[in-house]
């Protein structure tokens, strides 16, 4: 048991026993609670809060796995899983993760005097004995991961070339993840233009952090720190403007955009837990200093989103301790060992299956855009050479490494965002790089060979990547090469969900890997509700907020008797969007029958079009404004 002061903040798994736990909430009577939390196929997390007595009353089938709760499989993202019709879903704790607790400051235990506690279990979700939710599709995935890896390293004569006498221990995988966040003075919106200026001239990069933001994240640090996450940095990052003082001399008016980064975990289902726990903490001590927080992948559009930087590596620990990385080359002047290309290849390959568990979501998708540090297209980065480690910031997934630390080689994979589900995005990236690794020793190359293949060029095939597309690029993606020139080469990246879960459905779900860690009925499942969750946004959310921005642009134009032709233009692109006529119908009506009829295609189409004819008109509409004199 971690304590600070009077408060326990975790309790690792090798602590859990029965004993233990009668001991743990008779030091610690504020702890009122038990939570046992699953996590259904969209990341969200379920929180089912029991007193603490219940709890100790069913002890022991926590620890002969027995389910302990259950919950409605229909109330959360389980889809077809869990139908109406039988949705009852038990929940078994996992015994062998670390368990948190969740304090409330501002419930105080009269007795104690300090603040009520949930001690929070992470649990697997289970309908009719078959495991369902998230949290095993990752546990599944790791295990298959080592256990494939494992049987590769040894009839590759690994160990031999490595000189390397004594038994494996195990495959370690190194999981590192960091959280951007937009924070702001509720129910501020600061105009976009300002944010845009402040963006462009990097007015808040790396800047001190002042008032409320300061303490909010001191705060946040320091709590992450007695949690056990170990936390390296906290900063500003790009967005944002600068903070107006009020009257009082505080700083009133805040949007800003940070970035928390904490020490990588050695173990991926570690890794997803400290994650969600981040989220909750940030967002809670933030929202105590009176500050909103987005985690959102793009909540302010034109300006830089959210990402959620995934770095990971992979090592051989023997049974003396010793580690060896597995993406450290072999051969002189190499960049990757064979495992290195191999897990790389695997994940530009299949990134059309991945980017599907990656980005999901149109708010995902909105920051998969040029000009925002975000990745558009399946490309990677290695460096110029590799005697000097270069880090290119505009690529999908880059490698990473330190010339005096060869256990720091690792790749940072850019797509991801603070709600990317960790839980399902990691073992679908395993499983890409495992089929990699398995193509690039069975194939017999040696490193060089698969560096040529990975810095292909398109109508080259050396036997696994596409010949259609070039994978590698050193250059800057956004600035030196054209929006034609980058879909030439690196092919054309999904812009609506839609088009994203069509390239899963169109895979046929043939890969070998995946299919043993990911069912057939959980990816129907999976892109059934993805697709439904994509209609209704997009038809009840996004195209109304549109519109309301349309009308509400338009009634606040002013009239410019001079300007009659750029009114006209103004005019007839709001018709196009929103009136239909006796001669058309607008975007507006046309995405509405498409939702209707369940024309997903033709929805993705012309959702598409009404995003561009809306960019066009808000455009008509600044040229009308900047041409009005008085």
């Amino acid at each position: 048991m971690h304590v600070n002061e009077t408060l326990s903040y975790f309790i690792k798994p090798e602590w859990i026993s029965p004993q233990y736990m009668i001991e743990f909430f008779s030091k610690n009577p504020n702890i009122r609670f038990v939570s046992l939390f699953g996590i259904d196929i969209v990341g969200h997390d379920t929180d089912e809060k029991i007193p603490k007595q219940i709890f100790l009353d069913k002890l022991e089938d926590i620890f002969l796995d027995k389910p302990f709760l259950q919950t409605d499989g229909s109330s959360i993202a389980l889809s077809s899983l869990a139908k109406l019709n039988d949705c009852k879903v038990d929940m078994i704790a996992d015994r062998y993760a670390t368990w948190y607790v969740d304090y409330n400051p501002e419930n105080i235990d009269a007795q104690s005097q300090r603040p009520v506690g949930t001690l929070r279990i992470p649990a697997f979700l289970y309908h009719n004995g078959i495991p369902i939710g998230s949290r095993a599709l990752l546990k599944k995935g790791e295990r298959l991961f080592k256990e494939t890896l494992m049987k590769h390293i040894v009839q590759a004569g690994f160990l031999e070339k490595w000189s390397i006498n004594e038994k494996i221990a195990d495959i370690g995988i190194t999981i590192g993840t960091e959280l951007e966040f937009w924070v702001k003075t509720p129910m501020l919106n600061a105009q976009i233009s300002q944010l845009q200026t402040a963006q462009s001239m990097q007015e808040n990069y790396w800047q001190r952090t002042k008032g409320k933001v300061r303490t909010a994240l001191e705060q946040s640090l320091t709590l992450m720190e007695l949690y056990g996450l170990k936390p390296e940095m906290g900063h500003k990052e790009v967005g944002g403007v600068k903070a107006s003082i009020g009257k009082s001399g505080d700083l009133s008016v805040v949007m800003e955009q940070i970035e928390v980064d904490w020490k990588f975990s050695s173990n991926p289902v570690e890794a997803a837990d400290k994650e969600l726990l981040a989220r909750i903490m940030i967002k809670e001590t933030f929202r105590r200093n009176g500050l909103e927080v987005s985690f959102q992948a793009k909540p302010i559009e034109d300006v830089a989103g959210n990402g959620e930087h995934i770095h990971i590596g992979v090592c051989l620990k023997t049974q003396s301790g010793k580690a060896y990385n597995l993406f450290s080359p072999f051969e002189k002047d190499s960049y990757l060992s064979i495992f290195g290309y191999g897990a790389l290849m695997g994940i530009l390959k299949h990134y059309d299956i991945l980017g599907a568990f990656v980005s999901p979501t149109n708010d995902a998708l909105n920051r998969l855009k040029p000009d925002f540090e975000a990745p558009v297209s399946s490309v990677c980065s290695l460096g110029t050479s590799p005697n000097q480690p270069s880090r290119n910031r505009t690529v999908l997934i880059g490698l990473i490494s330190d010339l005096e630390n060869e256990m720091a080689r690792r790749f940072e994979f850019r797509a991801a965002n603070p709600h990317t589900n960790l839980y399902i995005c990691l073992p679908a990236m395993f499983m890409c790089m495992l089929d990699g690794m398995t193509y690039a020793l069975t194939s017999e190359k040696d490193e060089k060979a698969l560096l040529n293949e990975v810095s292909k060029q398109p109508g080259e095939y050396f036997g696994y990547l596409d010949p259609n597309h070039a994978y590698r690029a050193e250059k800057n993606i956004f600035t030196d090469y054209t929006e034609e020139e980058r879909e030439r080469l690196f092919g054309i990246s999904p812009k609506t969900v839609f088009e994203l879960i069509n390239s899963l459905r169109k895979s046929d779900w043939n890969h070998a890997y995946l299919e043993e860690v990911f069912s057939l009925a959980f990816v129907d499942s999976y892109c059934d509700y993805m697709l439904e969750r994509w209609r209704k946004e997009t038809v009840q959310r996004l195209i109304p907020h549109r519109i309301e921005s349309i009308r509400t642009s338009l009634l606040a134009l002013p009239d410019d008797p001079r300007s009659k032709k750029g009114k006209l233009a103004i005019e007839q692109l709001a018709d196009l969007l929103i009136r239909d006529t006796e001669n058309q119908m607008s975007l507006r009506t046309r995405i509405q029958e498409a939702a209707r009829d369940g024309d997903y295609e033709l929805l993705s189409m012309t959702y598409q079009a009404f995003i561009q004819t809306h960019e066009d008109l808000k455009q008509c509409i600044r040229n009308y404004e900047d041409n009005i004199v008085y």
